[in-house]
């Protein structure tokens, strides 16, 4: 089988699976603002993968304009996805935000659950000391013109006293003791899940016991 052939199916079986009122939302994230780039919707590649890039260019995904986190989708909550906030990357009408109000499943297919981007909106809701607010200017391009915008980023502090890497190895043990956190390979390709609320919870909870819960 061609491997063209090959992604075609793969896709047909995911649409079948998710049905009419499924959704997929696949981070195609390109730092521009933070870079002083212009960000391109339709041109601008994903900086986090082959699999990001080549899912923002299927004819059937639409692409957010988000200059830092933007994200590609495709089903139910398409259009809402396409509306949300362009000023804040993980705070309030947020893409992370919408997710963990559907309560959506976040899924890490062949990275490590060390890497969830959504962990940095659970900080910013909690307010962790180890992350500030800092201020963006970014552009981009919608219908051939270059719009300007301000963006709110819950950034890492560089002078913190100690490491601020994401390390979830504690939240994902407690996750797994309560059959919240499936460890399923996707084929030769590993497989993390878990529904967004689930984390949320579990996370934020902790936090108010140990601040540094989620970091090294």
């Amino acid at each position: 089988m061609h491997k063209n052939e090959k992604i075609n199916n793969f896709w047909k079986y995911i649409k079948e699976y998710i049905g009419t009122k499924g959704t997929i939302v696949v981070p195609t994230f390109t730092y521009s603002a933070t870079n002083n780039e212009i960000f391109d919707p339709l041109h601008s590649s994903s900086k986090i993968g082959q699999f990001s890039e080549d899912f923002r260019k299927l004819d059937f995904t639409k692409r957010n304009s988000h200059s830092i986190f933007s994200v590609s989708s495709y089903g139910y909550y398409q259009n809402e996805i396409m509306n949300i906030s362009l000023n804040t990357c993980f705070g309030k009408k947020s893409i992370f935000d919408f997710l963990n109000e559907i309560n959506a499943k976040l899924v890490c297919l062949g990275c490590s659950y060390n890497e969830l981007t959504f962990s940095h909106y659970v900080e910013e809701c909690f307010g962790v000391k180890y992350r500030y607010h800092k201020k963006f200017n970014g552009k981009y391009i919608e219908n051939n013109v270059i719009k300007n915008i301000e963006i709110s980023y819950f950034a890492r502090k560089l002078d913190y006293n100690r490491s601020t890497k994401l390390n979830l190895d504690k939240l994902t043990k407690i996750l797994f003791s309560q059959n919240l956190f499936i460890d399923s390979p996707f084929g030769r390709v590993s497989g993390y899940s878990c529904f967004a609320k689930d984390f949320f919870k579990y996370s934020f909870s902790s936090l108010n016991v140990d601040e540094h819960f989620l970091i090294n």
